[in-house]
């Protein structure tokens, strides 16, 4: 099955290697342990936040065209994204975390393979 369905629409010219999905709870600053009995006092904003990661493997131009595809622009400041969740596909509004980039192989003529990974984390 395919992992990411579409970003803004588009669909991922590469598939991801590696797509992990995990789920966090956003609790508020004010959330602690109280000084008197050390029990939690916890203040839950939201449940079951989503973040992906992704790490793709490809040629230059696979990797340029996947960096820019998962790339804001100045008028956006999210990706609507349609990802796999378990079997059924889900579509949240999200931001790209730090992108890296790294050369994998490199021979003699110059035909390198790079890889591209990146965090997604619902808004």
């Amino acid at each position: 099955m395919i992992a990411i369905k579409s970003v803004n629409g588009k669909e991922p010219l590469i598939e991801p290697d590696t797509f992990d999905v995990s789920t966090f709870d956003l609790y508020s600053d004010s959330t602690g342990r109280t000084s008197e009995t050390g029990e939690m006092i916890a203040c839950l904003i939201r449940p079951d936040v989503y973040k992906i990661e992704l790490v793709y493997t490809g040629s230059a131009g696979e990797i340029r065209a996947i960096r820019k595809l998962y790339s804001l622009s100045k008028n956006e400041i999210s990706l609507k994204i349609e990802f796999l969740d378990l079997d059924e596909y889900i579509t949240k509004i999200m931001y790209p975390g730090d992108r890296k980039q790294s050369t994998l192989r490199y021979s003699k003529l110059g035909n390198g393979r790079f890889s591209l990974s990146l965090s997604l984390t619902e808004y």
